[in-house]
Order: C-alpha cells, then structure tokens, then sequence
C-alpha cells in the first residue's frame, strides 16, 4: 500500500469544510479498506478516538469477528447498540458495562441508534481488549451486560 496525500479538504477549516472533512473520514473508516482509510485522515488525526458526530452520522461498525479475546466496554457519555453472533441485542449507555468474551469466536457489531442519529450527539467511553489466557482461548463466547 502506498501512502496518498490527504483529501481536501484541508486546514485551516471553515464550518462547511470540517462538515465536509468529518463526513469524508466517517464514510472512508465505514468502508474497513486500508487504501480509502488512509487518505481520509492526516498524521495529526485522532480518529481511534472520535467522540462527537454530525447529525445523521454515529458508530457504524459493522459486523466483524473475534477469537481469542475479552473486551470490556464503558461509557461515560451516549449510546450505542451492541449486536453479536449469540443472539445479543443491548444498548449501553453511560455508567453501564458490557462484558464480551469471544473465546473460540464470536461476530458483533456496534452502532448508534436511529434515535441518537436524528441529531447531533457525543459519545465518550473505554474499550479495552484483553488477550485471555491461552486455556481459554477456545472456550464458548459469552456476553455480559451489567446496568444502573
């Protein structure tokens, strides 16, 4: 892969460019191709880290897998809907935790709902994966959701 000069547009921006400039880095990450991801974003972008959306836009991350792992997520602030393989469908919002273990494999998604994108909103929180020990690393998947 060779690394392509950034999109226009580019700094300083005015309103209508960063609107322009956000839409751009969000529908390039939705896509999960490396050669339109790249481009989209400059060395200085903070884009693992995306905390406010345009009205309309949120987390689209679509369905993926994972083996091997656990991943426990927190929110601080927002929501968004957490769908996978074993047949969970959970919201979470702020104060509450998801617990996901993938174990010999699991598929799952991560969305901000309808509702939240009819308007501007934020979302704030952890995610943290951690490797499990290799004599779990086949064991079933499980999901956990512990709320206020």
């Amino acid at each position: 892969m060779t690394q392509q000069a950034p999109r226009a547009p580019l700094p300083p921006f005015s309103y209508e460019d960063a609107v322009q400039k956000v839409r751009m880095a969000e529908n390039a990450w939705n896509s999960r191709d490396p050669d339109v991801v790249t481009p989209a974003y400059t060395e200085n972008s903070k884009w693992r880290n995306r905390a406010e959306f345009l009205t309309g836009q949120g987390i689209d991350v679509r369905p993926h897998p994972h083996i091997g792992l656990g991943t426990v997520t927190y929110l601080y602030e927002g929501e968004f809907q957490h769908r996978d393989s074993l047949g969970t469908n959970q919201m979470i919002y702020p104060g509450e935790v998801n617990w996901m273990v993938a174990g010999h494999g699991v598929t799952h998604s991560e969305r901000t709902s309808e509702a939240t994108r009819a308007g501007e909103s934020r979302l704030f929180g952890i995610q943290t994966w951690v490797a499990l020990p290799e004599k779990d690393e086949e064991r079933a998947a499980s999901f956990e959701h512990h709320g206020q």
